[in-house]
């Protein structure tokens, strides 16, 4: 559902625009995003949710953008509450 949202969204004169050069120009006035996710396993570099809205940031002129995840909830289900409790306890230094 994101991913279909995000698409409908991104539309030319709205969030970006292009130069004269042909060049895409971000029309977004947020200067960071935050990505919040949680996920049964452990993500590591391979945040493919997080890369795309990486990108589609930069293309809507948004120059910084941050990945705050609370991992490994499937893996370790007996420590959720835990993992969560960590994860919101943290969030003042990651915003």
């Amino acid at each position: 559902m994101l991913k279909n949202y995000i698409e409908a969204t991104s539309v030319v004169g709205i969030t970006y625009r292009y130069s004269e050069n042909g060049r895409p120009v971000g029309m977004c006035k947020a200067d960071k995003v935050y990505y919040v996710t949680t996920c049964g396993g452990y993500i590591r570099d391979l945040n493919l949710g997080y890369d795309t809205v990486k990108a589609l940031a930069a293309l809507f002129g948004i120059k910084s953008s941050q990945c705050i995840a609370a991992e490994g909830l499937d893996a370790r289900p007996n420590e959720v509450e835990a993992i969560m409790e960590e994860a919101i306890k943290d969030l003042p230094n990651k915003i």
